[in-house]
Order: C-alpha cells, then structure tokens, then sequence
C-alpha cells in the first residue's frame, strides 16, 4: 500500500474541514501543509505548527498532530512543487484560492475539493486545466491533471484557530468530476487509492471511492440547501430544526419547492419531497449538535455561502420560470440580516 501513499498533502482552507483532513492525513502517516494566505490571519505562534483534535461523540483525549503552516506567497517563493492538493475553502472562495499556486501544481496533479455547493467545479477543471495545457507546452510534458470531489456528512467546528472539534462522525465520497473516465482500470481510480487504501475509517474518518460523485454532490446540495439556511434563520442548532412543528413545517415546505425545481428544470438528478425531507433529517441528526457553518458565518458578520446553494437553485428556477418563493424569502432575508 505504501507505492500509492501521496507523501505530501497541501491544504488550502485553515476551516474546520481543511483542519479535520488534516488531521486525518497526518495520523495516517501523510505530510500535510496547511495553506494560509498570511500570518496575520492566524497565530502561528499560539498553535505552535500543529492542530489539534477532539470529538463529542468520544471520549479520548485532545491529539495534537504536526503540520505546516506555510503563507502562499511563501510557497510561490520557495518554488515547491504540489502535487496532491485539498480545497477546503468556501465555495464562493475556491477558485480564488485556487489561482495563485496554479503554477505550483505538477502537470498530474491531483485536486481534491471539498467545498460545498454547485457550479464552481466546472470553473476549477477549466483553470486547472488551461494552466496544465500552458506548462504541458512549454516543458514538453504531458498534462493529466485531475479535479476529484468530496462530499461528507462529517460536522465538525473550530473552537479556536487550529482546534478542530469533530462534531458528528459521517461519511466521505470522493470521485473524479470527470465522472465518464471512472472506471474499475481507469488510472484516475489507482490516483485516488490513497485516499480508501490508507484506511482512514480505522482513524476517524470513513471514507469511500464512487462513481456517482456528482449525483452525491448534487443530494448533498439539496441537504445543505435546507440545513444551512433554516438554522441560520432561526438560530438554532442542526438537530433543533426538528424539535417543534412550526420549524418542521418550514423544512417540508423547502424541501417541496427544491423537489419541485429539481423536477422542473431538467437538473441531472432526481428526487422527491420525502427523499430530501429524510436526507435533511438524517444529517442533521447525526450532526445534531452542530452549529453550521452559515450560522457560524452570520454570527461574526462573515459573506453567507449562498451564490451555490440556494442562489445557485434560483437562478436556475428563473432560467426555466419556475417560482421559488420560498427560497427567494429566505435568501433575502438572511442577505439582509447579514448586511
């Protein structure tokens, strides 16, 4: 298993996700480097180069692994190479954080994204690509880089910069985006054994390689497109969406008009009412005591992730003149709470 173990991650997104999987890796037995853009957005010195661990659903003590913590403009000047990278920023963030160690990136690299939402992954592959194409030429090298993604139930929160509390044990899929060049003796499928063969599920973290990645991504979507706004409307906890029949009502009535864009706008997935009212539950149970992360993002005054999820169903009911009040009410709403 070793001739397949990636020797370095690089993670860009210090969040809650990007410090969970780096946790994960370097128990594993990975090098990982965390990607910040400057030490002044973070205390370098307080964390002392490592991150630490804890979960609710256990009793074990704190681990504190050993990471890198490394500026990207330093990364640009030490010329380093990447050749396994983690996206773990916020949608709306991810091809911006992106652009500026595209020339880093080896012509196979491999890209894990792990962001949320729809209708950024086409613009990660395009630049990934472009930028392959362009090195590829000029160091007469043939590209193969690959944009994989991630979707998890996994909850898990920052206590404080580099102190990732792990808040409810789920499941990661990964796949490639490209989802037609995935297949049992494709060699995407060897590039992603790292991941499933380094066993992170005896660790803490169970993850899988699938080839319905996007179909995952787009469910996963429909949930978080519930989750994340009702619980920052209401200020509650994800498990406390269901706790009286005024918030459950809300959730069926969102989930009904999803269903209903879903099914009228020709998306590449289909779904009921009663399937994404029983996906929503059921994450937000396993992660019950979570605060998500647009909770978490309205509290401190952060942008809401809103462009792919919600607004992303939106424009597309507006494409196909769909109506989607309730969505609308809820977007604006939480924009203008956010303002």
């Amino acid at each position: 298993m070793d001739q397949f173990k990636p020797k370095h991650w690089y993670i860009i997104g210090a969040g809650a996700i990007g410090c969970l999987w780096a946790c994960a890796l370097r128990e594993a037995g990975c090098e990982v480097t965390l990607l910040v853009k400057s030490q002044s957005n973070h205390d370098f010195a307080a964390c002392d180069q490592t991150v630490e661990y804890s979960a609710l659903f256990n009793d074990k003590a704190k681990q504190r692994f050993t990471v890198e913590l490394l500026e990207q403009k330093q990364l640009c000047r030490d010329n380093r190479t990447i050749s396994h990278l983690i996206i773990a920023t916020k949608a709306q963030n991810a091809l911006a954080a992106l652009n500026p160690i595209l020339p880093q990136l080896s012509h196979s690299a491999k890209v894990l994204c792990l962001s949320n939402g729809l209708g950024m992954h086409q613009a990660l592959l395009t630049a990934l690509k472009y930028q392959s194409e362009s090195k590829s030429e000029s160091s007469n090298e043939k590209h193969g880089r690959q944009l994989l993604q991630g979707v998890s139930s996994d909850g898990a929160r920052l206590d404080q910069p580099f102190k990732v509390k792990h808040t409810g044990k789920g499941h990661t899929y990964v796949g490639c985006y490209e989802a037609d060049k995935l297949s049992a003796t494709d060699s995407s499928v060897q590039a992603l054994q790292p991941l499933a063969g380094l066993e992170l599920a005896n660790l803490f973290l169970n993850t899988s390689i699938v080839n319905d990645i996007e179909e995952r991504i787009w469910h996963k979507a429909l949930v978080n497109c519930v989750i994340n706004p009702l619980t920052a409307f209401y200020q509650c906890t994800n498990g406390e969406l269901f706790i009286n029949a005024e918030r459950e009502t809300k959730v069926h009535t969102l989930c009904e008009e999803l269903a209903h864009i879903i099914k009228q706008t020709h998306c590449p997935i289909s779904t009921t009412t009663a399937q994404i009212i029983s996906d929503t539950k059921t994450i937000a149970l396993l992660t019950e005591k979570n605060t998500s992360s647009m909770l978490t993002d309205l509290k401190n005054g952060r942008a809401l992730e809103l462009e792919h999820l919600n607004r992303y169903f939106i424009r597309r009911a507006e494409q196909y003149a769909v109506p989607c009040p309730i969505n609308l009410d809820l977007v604006n709403t939480l924009t203008k709470a956010s303002n």
